[in-house]
């Protein structure tokens, strides 16, 4: 269950304190979190992420460098914000003017930005404080701030090729090279709890990615920069907790032990088919790939990972396949939960295609570099009807321009991105632009300002800020932004945010 805290605010708590404290928390001295909750879990989080980034980042991942970490902790229900190592190298955090925050770090679930001159992660405790973490992970908050941190600032160093594959599943989906890559998860888990020491515990899972790898070759190439991306970033969120909250001061077993206990509860879905199938995949088998080789003593396999080699290729290397007794309850489970699956993304696409396929109906286009903070997702899905269209499904996000003058919101919003034939975007744009298919009687103007109402979308904002480019007898309207600087001294946001896909994790 996630994390409740009490709503006396740090305004509450900062009026009954006096100068000399007042002067100590702005230099960043330590806070006195006595009676209140919000200060006390800002208080573990800055003790458990100095373990993780300050102490000892070796343990998490060799030769990370991931220079002078800064975090920005935001409560947009409580108006509050916090940054922690703001002046390098220290354990320290104090109170910042929230009002400072633009949009994207006050609000969202999290994005990544600057605080005075110097990167920062900005982490939503609002909403990390709902999200469920067990006594391993402890507070989701850390475990998001490591696992896009590793994102935005270790791997952006390892010049891994851009737009590579997709995390987006075909639909209707395919049950079969499903549940091959579910066999191999599961195989990987047992070996993992069993003993990682142990080669024959790894046969079976070398068989089951030679048999994916054999009946679906295209697959692995496919998956192949989603696999390294979240794969290696699982593992680095994993281990990170289990340092954060163990110490540096454990021993390896103890490390290993500790997630090997945490992994069917808290780390893995091995339990729910229908979660680790679209999508979680990717990130579990990195994880338990990585957590083998570790417990193996194995060097050097990080290195090849940040050179663009799958956990899961190097974990099975050299090791002789051999094939398992048939599973049938696996096969079954995988079966069904892939029925569901097309049953239940059937009821969001199928209308979305429709309203796409009339010719009375109109198409808003919205840049992306619009939104504010991270967005909420259901998934990504190729439909196969539209060749060369993939779609974000059921998106919730503000967002608008840096002026203030065009604004709205998409909540539980469907849309589409293509390659080609956005009239809106250039060839290099078209990805980063959504479509939004909808009814005409939706779009109201006067001439002056024009409104946009829909039950998942809406948006208002002056006239020419939407501009009509018809096409193929088919009425295309832009949303354009007019950019304004942001404000001296406020945390500038940089379009880099990754979406948080609400039904597989993040």
């Amino acid at each position: 269950m996630g994390n409740s805290f009490s709503r006396m605010g740090l305004l509450q708590k900062l009026f009954v304190l006096t100068l000399a404290c007042l002067s100590q928390l702005a230099l960043g001295s330590p806070v006195n979190k006595a009676g209140d909750p919000l200060l006390a879990r800002v208080q573990m989080l800055s003790e458990g992420m100095s373990r993780v980034l300050l102490e000892c980042p070796e343990r998490v991942w060799p030769g990370m460098n991931w220079r002078d970490p800064q975090v920005v902790y935001s409560d947009h229900e409580k108006q509050q914000a916090f940054v922690w190592n703001e002046f390098g190298g220290k354990d320290l955090f104090r109170a910042i003017d929230f009002s400072l925050l633009p949009p994207s770090m006050a609000f969202g679930f999290y994005a990544n930005g600057e605080w005075k001159g110097r990167d920062a992660l900005a982490i939503n405790l609002a909403f990390t404080g709902r999200m469920p973490a067990g006594p391993f992970q402890k507070d989701f908050a850390l475990t998001l701030a490591v696992h896009e941190g590793f994102h935005f600032y270790v791997q952006s160093q390892w010049g891994l090729p851009k737009d590579e594959g997709t995390r987006a599943t075909e639909y209707p989906a395919d049950w079969q090279p499903r549940r091959l890559r579910f066999e191999l998860l599961n195989a990987l888990v047992e070996a993992f709890e069993r003993g990682s020491h142990l080669p024959a515990y790894l046969s079976v899972a070398s068989y089951w990615r030679q048999e994916l790898m054999n009946r679906y070759p295209g697959l692995a190439e496919t998956y192949k920069q989603t696999d390294v991306a979240e794969g290696s970033a699982s593992y680095m969120d994993g281990v990170s907790s289990a340092i954060a909250w163990g110490g540096c001061g454990q021993s390896e077993q103890e490390l290993l032990d500790a997630m090997r206990g945490a992994l069917r509860t808290e780390l893995v879905q091995i339990n729910e088919p229908e979660m680790e199938v679209f999508g979680h995949d990717h990130y579990s088998l990195g994880l338990v790939s990585g957590l083998i080789m570790r417990e193996q003593g194995r060097m050097g396999w990080e290195h090849q990972v940040s050179l663009g080699e799958r956990p899961v290729d190097l974990v099975v290397e050299g090791i002789l396949p051999m094939a398992p007794p048939e599973n049938h309850e696996i096969r079954e489970q995988v079966k069904a939960a892939v029925e569901k699956f097309n049953s239940e993304t059937g009821k969001v696409v199928d209308p979305f295609l429709a309203t796409m396929a009339d010719p009375a109906s109109i198409r808003v286009v919205m840049p992306y570099k619009l939104i504010q903070g991270a967005f909420g997702t259901q998934g990504f899905i190729l439909p196969k009807a539209v060749p060369g269209m993939e779609l974000i499904l059921a998106i919730d996000v503000r967002f608008g321009s840096a002026d203030g003058r065009l604004n709205g919101e998409l909540k539980g919003q469907t849309v589409g991105v293509v390659e080609d034939g956005n009239p809106c975007a250039t060839a290099d744009e078209s990805k980063s632009q959504w479509i939004i298919p909808l009814e005409a009687s939706s779009l109201q103007t006067d001439g002056t300002f024009f409104e946009i109402s829909s039950p998942q979308f809406q948006v208002t904002g002056p006239h020419e800020r939407l501009v009509s480019r018809p096409q193929g007898g088919v009425r295309w309207y832009c949303l354009e932004e007019n950019t304004v600087s942001t404000p001296e001294g406020a945390m500038k946001p940089l379009n880099t945010v990754k979406p948080l896909v609400t039904r597989t994790w993040w």
